[in-house]
């Protein structure tokens, strides 16, 4: 078995040799070449297996004993395959195209292999017998704790490793897959950097809920204060309260440690807290809607690019075509040029054409490399990741009824976003006349000081405060008056921004819509241009070889079925950048 591959290497050689092709025929004597080596292998193996279940020979003697006398049937069964196949791989006549290379191919086979599996066979079979030895001595042997742990330890790295690997291969199988406009759209709204950002702002929004519902919680804080050094004010007692004469004295109030436990919790604001949370709540689902408006927009993006990207892609074919056919016209000329039948400025005239065509070709490839890296942009693709496109120009993105395209425009995202923000600017104009409502709080505080640490915490050195605190604002209209106004405009900017954008989505959706009608209609004409200029090409070409026409109308032909098939193509993408941008007025 293991001469397959040094006999599949000499039968591909002697085909070589012979000036023979590897084709169907010399695959199968290659697969008909494996059937007979392994054979030979599984004669010489089980006779030694048999020598040692019978006779209790070692390996070495089991395969010294079975070697000369396994010799005999493989030579001669191999000899009379070669020299049976020796005809047909010698025949010229009718079907040997077929049969020659299967005989040829078998032959430089098995004069390789059969040496080969009398050498290597036993040599492996050897190896493999002392390594399962090795293998069941080491399982055998009691193993160490410590050497235990290593095993396990090794058995995980290998795993993690072939895991690592596997993982590898299937991304570098997935970089190199072509992409297409499903797979480039779920790209762009993984990595796309944009819309990152928006995300990032949708968070920040969350955030910002999470901050506002956490003001209806109670607060609690905890202080220490160490003075290690205080002066406290002279205190005076006049003569006749503890005595005849006057003292004078200094008391700390304050100890030198000082722990503190504050709590909070609001029971009456006015609406402060609940119109600041759903002022934010508001906000965070206005977020969320711009970013799924970005999706979209993301989306149209993909769209352009990918298509523009395709686009070029067939330009670059176009253009080769229009090279082949200024390359065959200026082969023309010049034998209309050698026979005398053409003058020597049709020559030229086809050099120049030719020339240009190369020039277009040329811009074209320029213009297909820009696209490419405009859609790596979109992609947030590394710049020097090679592109293999799938699809093509035909691919029309669906669309709703035209009915259900309408309705769907005020439901649009960022419609809906203005809305939300106009409920932001509503809250925050009652957030600024609550401020003028009192507010009532539930307030303590549990103190303990003391000079050393070790007797802080005693109950002998603790006070505490616990009670409702009210505050009445007094002098508060001005700030609210601005605050209320400034809110005011928000809501009334968001109102009339909510109406504008409506009536740019309905405008937009009806441009996107006329302009996909007009290109199907320009799609269907250019097909038919394109089919007549393909026919008056062809006329040209015939009329040019008889002489009927000259070579400025042949070329004025060709240029006229290159500039239709790009314009087809163009259309085409027009189409469906229209399609793509009725979707995204409509906000699907």
């Amino acid at each position: 078995m293991q001469g397959r591959a040094p006999g599949s290497a000499l039968a591909l050689l002697l085909l070589l040799a012979t000036g023979k092709h590897l084709g169907m025929p010399a695959m199968i004597g290659v697969v008909m070449l494996m059937g007979l080596v392994t054979k030979n292998a599984i004669l010489l193996v089980d006779y030694t297996n048999q020598l040692r279940r019978e006779r209790g020979l070692s390996v070495r003697e089991a395969l010294l004993a079975a070697g000369p006398v396994r010799l005999r049937p493989i030579v001669m069964t191999t000899l009379a395959m070669i020299l049976g196949m020796m005809p047909s791989a010698l025949g010229t006549g009718e079907g040997s195209a077929f049969r020659s290379p299967i005989s040829i191919a078998t032959i430089g086979g098995l004069m390789t292999s059969t040496l080969l599996t009398l050498i290597v066979v036993p040599v492996s079979y050897l190896l493999l017998d002392r390594l399962v030895m090795r293998i069941k001595a080491f399982k055998s042997a009691p193993l160490s704790p410590a050497m235990r742990t290593a095993a396990r330890v090794t058995g995980v790295l290998l795993v993690l490793g072939l895991l690592g690997a596997f993982a590898t291969v299937a991304r570098a199988f997935a970089q190199d897959a072509p992409l297409t406009i499903d797979r480039a759209l779920q790209i762009a709204l993984e990595r796309n950097e944009g819309l990152k950002v928006d995300e990032e702002r949708f968070h920040e929004s969350q955030a910002g809920v999470s901050q506002a519902r956490a003001a209806f919680l109670p607060s609690l804080n905890l202080n220490f204060a160490y003075t290690p050094s205080q002066a406290s004010p002279l205190l005076k007692i006049p003569a006749g309260a503890f005595g005849p004469t006057a003292q004078t004295f200094r008391a700390n109030f304050v100890r030198e440690n000082v722990v503190r436990f504050d709590i909070q919790q609001p029971i009456y604001t006015g609406g402060r807290l609940a119109n600041a949370f759903g002022a934010q709540a508001a906000t965070e689902e206005a977020s969320r809607l711009n970013l799924e408006r970005s999706r979209q927009t993301l989306q149209l993006r993909v769209f352009e690019t990918f298509y523009a990207a395709l686009l070029n892609e067939q330009g670059i074919a176009v253009n080769q075509e229009g090279v082949t056919i200024a390359e065959r016209h200026l082969e023309l000329a010049k034998a209309r040029f050698d026979a005398g039948s053409a003058a020597r400025l049709d020559v030229l005239r086809a050099e120049v054409e030719l020339a240009n065509a190369k020039a277009r070709l040329i811009r074209a490839r320029s213009a297909s490399d820009v696209a490419h890296q405009a859609l790596r942009t979109v992609l947030s693709l590394p710049e020097n990741q090679p592109l293999q496109l799938a699809g093509t120009l035909d691919d029309i993105p669906a669309l709703p009824a035209t009915t259900a395209l309408r309705d769907s425009v005020g439901a649009r995202a960022d419609i809906r976003a203005l809305s939300q923000q106009k409920e932001a600017a509503a809250r925050l104009v009652s957030l600024a006349l609550a401020e003028v409502k009192p507010t009532v709080a539930f307030a303590g505080n549990l103190q303990f000081q003391e000079d050393g640490l070790s007797n802080l915490m005693s109950g002998d050195n603790r006070s505490y405060q616990f009670g409702l605190s009210v505050s009445v604002p007094l002098f508060t209209a001005p700030s609210v008056a601005a605050k209320k106004a400034a809110a005011t405009a928000r809501m009334n900017q968001a109102d009339h921004g909510a109406r504008a954008a409506l009536d740019g989505a309905q405008l937009e959706l009806a441009s996107a819509s006329t302009e996909l009608d007009a290109s199907k209609e320009i799609v269907a004409t250019q097909q038919k241009a394109v089919e007549l200029a393909r026919e008056g090409l062809s006329i040209a070409e015939v009329s040019y070889e008889n002489g009927v026409i000259t070579a400025t109308e042949l070329n004025d032909a060709r240029l006229s079925l290159l500039e239709t098939e790009w314009e087809l193509m163009q259309a085409k993408y027009a189409q469906i950048v229209a399609a793509a941008r009725t979707r995204h007025a409509a906000g699907l």
